[in-house]
């Protein structure tokens, strides 16, 4: 695991939420502060997608690919007033 500071926020979470940067990396765990609190559990729920759908993620893999929780995300942030800044 590694920390970053990000000095530019709204430039980083364009590219978070916008760009597939970040698609690369695996979704373990998250956090939403805003009028609701949301948390989320990377872990993959097999039940849930088709089979067409597992063909995409190897088998061995415990946690949902970015690529597949960015747009979820967006649709949350989406919006003119940011998430709460967790802490």
């Amino acid at each position: 695991m590694f920390t970053q500071q990000i000095d530019e926020v709204k430039v980083f979470m364009r590219r978070l939420l916008t760009s597939p940067a970040f698609d690369s990396f695996l979704f373990v765990e998250g956090t939403l502060q805003m009028a609701l609190s949301y948390e989320f559990d990377g872990h993959l729920n097999r039940d849930f997608f088709t089979k067409e759908d597992l063909e995409a993620i190897p088998e061995k893999e415990v946690y949902l690919p970015y690529s597949q929780m960015r747009p979820i995300l967006f649709s949350l942030i989406r919006g003119k007033k940011p998430p709460s800044p967790s802490g």
